[in-house]
Formats: structure tokens, C-alpha cells, sequence
């Protein structure tokens, strides 16, 4: 975390990181099952789609809120 995002890990912030994984996690099965069920893709495609956004999502969720950027109001939890 501290490569990518360049900020120290926290103790504190570790409620948030879990709260960003679930985020992404609802993210993945969301869009795989519309994926899968409204745009009929086949499963192996839905779940690929699914993972994608769900990797980004994760990264910008994590990047605003659980290390944000150096110089940015810190007392965010």
C-alpha cells in the first residue's frame, strides 16, 4: 500500500479498507449477475466483466479513502 498509494498503513484506517473490500466484493457480484442475467453474457465473460470494474472500483475507493493522497486532511479515519 505504501508503494502504490504512498501513505503509511494504518491501524485506524483498517475499518475502512474493510468497509472499501465489501464495497468492491457487492461491486463483483452486481455486475456479474446483471452481466450474466440482463445482457445474457455467458458466465466466464460476466465474471471477467465483473472483476474488471470491480478492480477499479476497489483502487479509486481505496485511493479517496483508505490512503489518501499526502497533504490531504489526515484525520479521516
Amino acid at each position: 500500500s505504501s508503494y502504490v498509494f504512498k501513505t503509511a498503513p494504518s491501524l485506524r484506517r483498517y475499518p475502512v479498507f474493510l468497509a472499501a473490500a465489501a464495497a468492491g466484493f457487492v461491486v463483483n457480484v452486481a455486475v456479474t449477475a446483471l452481466s450474466a442475467h440482463l445482457l445474457h453474457l455467458a458466465p466466464v465473460l460476466a465474471k471477467t466483466t465483473g472483476v474488471g470494474i470491480a478492480f477499479f472500483a476497489n483502487f479509486a475507493l481505496n485511493a479517496v479513502f483508505v490512503f489518501p493522497p499526502p497533504g490531504r486532511d489526515d484525520r479521516r479515519p
